[in-house]
């Protein structure tokens, strides 16, 4: 399923549409919308050959020149030239696989055709980051830390205190590493990067749109490649400046940033995180909150758990020293807990702040929305109440993944060139023929069993 992600602005002079675009397959025409711009959509080279040839006689208008010191010409077919885009590309791609044989033709899940670094397991299903050297560490001390709390100190507790503990901790330790999982194994929100089509197009509409402006001087400009490398787009009353993504070949969208270690332009990017091995986004920010709170009520459970261990053994034993005699692994784990609950407890209450303000990691270490150092600077996505930050960024339902990662495309394999029978035939004759007559003048020609030929020497003549 292709998802489209739009964002317009207020003014219809910058009006424009935003997407995020998918693969696209070879055997179809498109006809999602992001094939279709809201905006100006100018042809290329090849669709403005095929309007001139075809729609000179009887259309003029849509004839357009390639000139760059004429983009005005352009700008006349900006209203027709979506469907005439569309029908060339259907004609283009049924004329492809009419010539392909069905032999040529292969279905390819379309993970297989990501180019982020990632890894996908169970056929598309799963994926994570590759750069997950620290996810196992993570794992690891959460599992060691409640393996000893489950061994060393829950059969006192359950006696001493309460049989309700060891589940209270089983359940705080399931919602821990399920959120976990989530963050690591899930869709942060990667936008997948634009095809070979869709990148003619947003080039050819920033080089345009740059051509138009009154600004622009072609003899001092800068090169291709940052040629209007950004735009801006009004949101919520704001101007917001979009960037172009020279990796993945489109604007990106408001809030997202490509990382570069995964390698992908990612929804609401908030940052990557080593202890789980993925980015945090739009997709799975609220299971990354989740995990840094819950895993803070758990130490905290714990350490409470261990204090009151050494506590009513300190009384039995009439010492406090006797009791961590009696039950060293208390002590252990409460050092554990001790020193994780400051790193924890600050991560979580740092991202409470970010929701309760709706800002991001990034626009946050960026001092984007600073009214400190930007008194004029206003967050556009700030609502009005807490109440509303927390709910559009905790409990709105969760965005479709973009990849559409268990989606086919239709390949086409080239034949390998067949040998030329005819051809070969021919010079088999030819070299026979002349083998024939080099033994003819030399002796007589004897077929043996096996079929070879061989020469007899003249009655004149010596064998060697």
């Amino acid at each position: 399923m292709n998802e489209t992600l739009y964002i317009s602005a207020t003014d219809e002079d910058e009006k424009c549409s935003f997407y995020s675009p998918v693969y696209e397959e070879q055997s179809s025409a498109p006809t999602s919308p992001i094939d279709r711009w809201n905006t100006s959509i100018y042809l290329t080279e090849e669709v403005v050959g095929l309007c001139s040839s075809a729609s000179a006689a009887t259309s003029p208008s849509l004839c357009v020149q390639t000139d760059d010191s004429i983009p005005e010409a352009m700008s006349t077919v900006a209203t027709s030239t979506t469907d005439l885009v569309d029908r060339y590309i259907a004609r283009q791609t049924a004329a492809a696989a009419q010539a392909a044989s069905p032999k040529n033709r292969k279905l390819t899940r379309k993970w297989r055709l990501h180019a982020g670094n990632n890894r996908f397991f169970c056929d598309g299903r799963v994926m994570i980051s590759r750069s997950i050297s620290v996810l196992p560490v993570t794992l690891f001390l959460i599992s060691a830390t409640m393996a000893l709390f489950f061994v060393f100190e829950c059969p006192f507790l359950f006696d001493s205190v309460s049989p309700v503990l060891p589940f209270i901790g089983a359940a705080l330790f399931m919602i821990v590493l399920i959120n976990l999982l989530k963050t690591s194994f899930s869709d942060p929100g990667i936008l997948p990067r634009a095809s070979h089509t869709e990148a003619l197009r947003i080039g050819q509409y920033a080089r345009d749109e740059a051509l138009t402006d009154p600004n622009f001087n072609q003899e001092t400009s800068v090169a291709p490649r940052t040629l209007h490398s950004s735009k801006q787009v009004t949101v919520n009353g704001q101007s917001v400046r979009l960037k172009y993504c020279h990796t993945c070949q489109f604007f990106r969208p408001p809030r997202s940033t490509h990382c570069s270690i995964c390698d992908n332009c990612v929804l609401n990017f908030d940052h990557h995180c080593p202890w789980v091995g993925n980015c945090v986004g739009a997709r799975n920010y609220r299971y990354f909150y989740f995990f840094t709170t819950s895993l803070t009520v758990l130490i905290l459970f714990i350490f409470g758990c261990s204090i009151t261990h050494l506590i009513l053994l300190s009384r039995e034993e009439r010492q406090f020293w006797d009791a961590v005699k009696k039950s060293p692994v208390s002590m252990v784990v409460s050092f554990i807990c001790f020193f994780a609950i400051w790193s924890t407890l600050c991560l979580s209450g740092f991202h409470t702040y970010l929701i309760a303000t709706n800002q991001t990691t990034n626009e946050e270490i960026k001092d984007t929305y600073n009214t400190k150092r930007r008194p004029n600077v206003i967050n556009p996505y700030n609502q009005p109440t807490l109440f509303h930050n927390c709910f559009v960024t905790l409990c709105k339902p969760e965005l479709p993944s973009l990849l559409d990662r268990r989606g086919f495309t239709v390949t086409i394999v080239p034949e390998p060139p067949q040998p030329n029978r005819s051809y070969d035939n021919k010079v088999f004759k030819l070299n026979r023929d002349r083998q024939e007559t080099q033994n003819s003048d030399n002796g007589d020609i004897r077929i043996d069993n096996n079929g070879a030929s061989y020469s007899s020497p003249m009655p004149n003549q010596c064998p060697v």
